[in-house]
């Protein structure tokens, strides 16, 4: 039978702007390929508190899950959900190269990984507490500590929001992403971070998206165009639209978080978790404070000047 999933694609380009990733319609076709079975037999298990992760070497698994639950625990602790319980443990799953990632996946071949959701629409009452909605399948190649801490928070954001349709999570793409990219940036060398924070605020000052359009915007479907050129670690980056896209949502959501605080940011997604609209969410979780995206944008833009 088959299943669609909703998936994150996480691209090979790290630093022009953040990892992108794309929300598509995956089909499994339950492939039963020698080689391809080969591959998923010769794979060990590692269970943490929180993951379960798969791969090939158990200390590298170790590893793995030390980190991923160090950034689980920062993950809960910035969105204040210390009280929500993950229904299972999340499941992380590294090939040794590419070649087999895209032979057991079928992505595309531009694909690093992916973050996979399995909306609750589309799971049988009766099985939701049991079927397991999300994990990460990635390489080693790309089994570094910024994309995992960008997908982790992926796996956690879009559990608890509990989203029933890949419909109903594009509308809060910005904020997912936006969420994403701050946790994936906290995993650089301080040095690291401000300059290259620092350097992109430069660059998006200059083509600034209002917040309405930032909202709405579909960076895979919506052009994405070259914009310009910067230097990064002595290496000559070309940025696009869709790079300003996700340093823009970074750094709205870095604002929330760092400026009003930790406990008003859980109240504010859990507004928008419980359907509110997003105007009506962001009263509820700023009194006397924010109304409107507009009063949002505001006080986030005396912060670029």
């Amino acid at each position: 039978m088959q299943q669609l999933f909703w998936i994150s694609i996480l691209s090979l380009t790290i630093y022009s702007g953040c990892a992108a990733l794309e929300t598509i319609q995956f089909e499994n076709t339950g492939s039963h390929d020698i080689e391809v079975d080969d591959i998923k037999e010769k794979m060990q298990s590692y269970d943490s508190l929180h993951f379960t992760i798969y791969g090939y070497n158990i200390t590298r698994l170790n590893q793995v899950a030390d980190f991923a639950e160090s950034i689980y625990k920062k993950v809960m602790f910035d969105a204040n959900l210390l009280s929500f319980k993950p229904k299972q443990n999340y499941q992380i799953t590294i090939f040794n190269s590419k070649d087999d990632f895209l032979k057991v996946t079928g992505y595309p071949s531009w694909s690093g990984g992916g973050a996979i959701t399995v909306p609750s629409g589309m799971i049988l009452p009766s099985e939701r507490e049991n079927v397991a909605r999300t994990s990460i399948v990635t390489f080693e190649e790309m089994a570094v500590s910024a994309t995992l801490a960008h997908e982790v928070t992926h796996l956690v954001f879009n559990e608890y929001m509990n989203f029933s349709t890949p419909e109903e999570a594009n509308k809060n793409r910005w904020l997912n992403e936006g969420f994403a990219t701050y946790e994936e940036y906290e995993t650089y060398e301080y040095s690291e971070k401000e300059y290259y924070l620092n350097t992109t605020r430069d660059l998006y000052k200059k083509h600034l998206l209002p917040l309405a359009e930032l909202i709405s915007f579909n960076p895979f479907t919506s052009p994405s165009r070259i914009l310009e050129s910067y230097t990064f670690k002595n290496r000559v980056y070309v940025y696009t639209t869709l790079d300003l896209w996700y340093w823009q949502s970074r750094s709205v959501v870095s604002y929330i978080i760092t400026e009003k605080g930790k406990y008003n940011f859980f109240l504010f997604i859990s507004a928008l978790k419980r359907g509110n609209a997003l105007d009506s969410a962001l009263e509820q979780a700023f009194p006397g404070t924010w109304r409107t995206i507009n009063d949002l944008e505001r006080d986030w833009l005396q912060t670029m000047r």
